[in-house]
């Protein structure tokens, strides 16, 4: 049983590490390319290490205690969605953080504009207000994907993304 188990253990372990060289090496798209889907889901990402492009969907509107301590929206409160690839053929996943009445809104769009609701859970118990975590899932072309988000998104109270701050001059 001993030696099953470490096999399995290093059978995951060589799976795990290919996966990762594959993805790091799945994308080789340019910063500039991504802005047709920063256009298209409203707001800027981010570029990853490993090639995926990356949007935060902070939570920062939501007053949420547990057992009267109030969590912090960055510990707990982070919704994301993140893309493969820019044009056709990428993949998207994520994770939106939602109040109860906004999950039928959301599942809804999404589900209408082809993409997957892989999951639906709480990450905190006794937490008020109720909040779910939505698992997100879709494969085609990344400005429609971001387009569709948008659309779901725009059925939640998910904060617009803050102004950049306008570039202070150098004084001499």
């Amino acid at each position: 049983m001993t030696r099953h188990f470490g096999f399995i253990h290093r059978v995951v372990f060589f799976a795990l590490i290919f996966s990762f060289q594959a993805l790091a090496q799945g994308s080789n798209a340019k910063p500039g390319e991504w802005q047709p889907v920063e256009q298209a889901i409203g707001r800027s990402g981010q570029l990853q290490g490993d090639g995926a492009y990356k949007f935060a969907f902070p939570r920062s509107d939501l007053k949420v205690a547990v057992d009267g301590i109030e969590l912090k929206p960055a510990l707990a409160l982070g919704g994301w969605v993140a893309f493969s690839k820019p044009g056709a053929d990428s993949m998207v996943m994520g994770d939106l953080v939602l109040t109860e009445d906004e999950v039928t809104p959301v599942m809804s769009s999404l589900e209408n504009n082809g993409l997957q609701v892989t999951a639906l859970h709480n990450h905190v118990l006794h937490e008020f207000p109720r909040v779910m975590y939505m698992h997100i899932g879709g494969h085609g072309d990344a400005t429609k994907l971001a387009a569709s988000l948008k659309e779901a998104i725009a059925s939640t109270k998910i904060p617009a993304p803050k102004p950049a701050a306008p570039a202070q001059g150098h004084r001499n």
